[in-house]
């Protein structure tokens, strides 16, 4: 990597993968991520031009996500996943913590589903995408760009 000023910092966001970041000449591990967690990597071994950025499947199967972050369009594209058929509430929240947008409560069946949430009225701003099932909860941080 010719031309980079050291520190890099690598951001994963909710990944649905664990990730492995490795100098491919030495081996030397530089970094994880576990799926379902966000995290910034910070590399600072300015020795190596390359890094080797390895994925392995997870087996969590409870996890969400938004497609298109930063959404800068009418609609967020969710992708959730859940473990078991059960009761699923999403609802997105302001920097604030003020619920600006609750879905009706949807059954689904266990597995991987997509669905949609009109941004339409919102600012420009950093807003908490919140699913709760079964007890769960998981949180995912969306940008929306007007």
């Amino acid at each position: 990597m010719q031309g980079v000023n050291y520190p890099i910092t690598l951001n994963f966001n909710n990944p649905r993968a664990n990730y492995t970041i490795t100098d491919p000449i030495t081996g030397a591990i530089l970094g994880t991520v576990k799926a379902g967690t966000t995290a910034n990597i910070i590399i600072n071994y300015s020795k190596s031009n390359s890094f080797k950025l390895s994925a392995e499947p997870s087996n969590e199967t409870f996890f969400l996500n938004v497609n298109n972050n930063p959404v800068n369009t009418n609609t967020a594209e969710i992708n959730l996943g859940i473990d078991n058929n059960a009761e699923v509430n999403i609802s997105l929240f302001n920097s604030l913590g003020s619920e600006v947008i609750k879905l009706n409560t949807m059954h689904l069946n266990k597995g991987i589903h997509n669905t949609t949430i009109d941004v339409t009225n919102l600012p420009t701003g950093s807003y908490t995408l919140k699913m709760t099932a079964n007890g769960e909860a998981k949180i995912f941080m969306i940008n929306i760009i007007k």
